[in-house]
């Protein structure tokens, strides 16, 4: 784990770097994590946030690791300070599988959480994950991280990890796998994932929440659609890099970008990126 203060970096000067080993740990702290999201933050909030599972481990569990970043603003010349919780989630999940496809070979999908998004005090995030006997599913949940009131505490560390929400979505006999999610100042939530089957090539598809509809549901009745169709047989590349985030103009207010891998029609390199816009209101 490495913080960077970069502001040196642009006269040239060494900046100060700040590191951590192994300090993200899996539930039983039998290990450090294997997969970390990338670091988060919402403007000028004094924190980022960091969160993983348990996956890689081959074992059920039911585990979500959140690390909070604090008292960034003396990074110049004091570390931050760097605190984590566990927190159980409603129900366990396992590593997922090679997502199937038309053709074959089965796709690679990794596992832990890649993309997670800040927004108005909350983490939204989203991983591939399995439960017994069942194909690749997208597992997502709607976390709040509370940080010490820094009028007693300062510097901050983190208090508590409330679980707002989470849950899962599948297609029967496909596979659903490697999400990206996005969340907005209104609760809504948007949610990008690959999806693939023994006769489905893989292809984008997108879905979301408001924040009106029912706890703990993702997609309204048919609001699963998709961006891209796969057409390629035997893909080795689909969908392993992506994220997306929102707009902050308010004239575009409700535009999502985002970007995703797809199998290209040459064979070198053998896959493409595709820049997208979707509009969540």
């Amino acid at each position: 784990m490495l913080a960077i203060n970069k502001a040196p970096m642009l006269s040239g000067a060494n900046p100060n770097t700040w590191f951590w080993n192994d300090a993200l740990k899996i539930a039983s702290d039998a290990g450090p994590a294997l997969e970390l999201s990338p670091a988060t933050e919402e403007g000028v909030q004094d924190a980022e946030f960091v969160v993983a599972n348990d996956a890689g481990y081959g074992t059920e569990s039911a585990n979500l690791s959140v690390c909070a970043l604090t008292n960034l603003s003396n990074i110049a010349g004091v570390a931050p300070t760097f605190s984590c919780l566990h927190a159980g989630l409603p129900y366990a999940y396992w590593d997922p599988r090679p997502a199937r496809q038309l053709g074959g070979p089965n796709i690679a999908v990794g596992y832990g959480t890649k993309q997670v998004y800040y927004k108005a005090g909350r983490l939204f995030l989203a991983w591939t994950a399995v439960e017994p006997n069942t194909p690749d599913e997208i597992f997502w949940a709607e976390i709040r991280p509370v940080l010490q009131d820094l009028i007693h505490a300062n510097p901050q560390v983190l208090d508590d990890v409330e679980v707002t929400q989470e849950s899962g979505i599948a297609s029967p006999g496909d596979d659903l796998f490697t999400p990206s999610i996005v969340g907005t100042d209104e609760d809504d939530i948007v949610l990008v994932y690959n999806h693939s089957g023994p006769s489905l090539y893989p292809s984008i598809f997108y879905t979301g929440r408001k924040a009106t509809d029912k706890f703990y549901t993702m997609g309204q009745i048919g609001s699963n659609a998709a961006v891209m169709f796969g057409t390629h047989p035997t893909t080795a590349y689909w969908g392993k890099y992506g994220a997306c985030a929102i707009s902050l103009n308010s004239v575009t207010r409700g535009g999502v970008w985002c970007v995703g891998e797809y199998t290209g029609t040459t064979a070198d390199p053998g896959w493409n990126t595709r820049l997208y816009n979707l509009r969540a209101e």
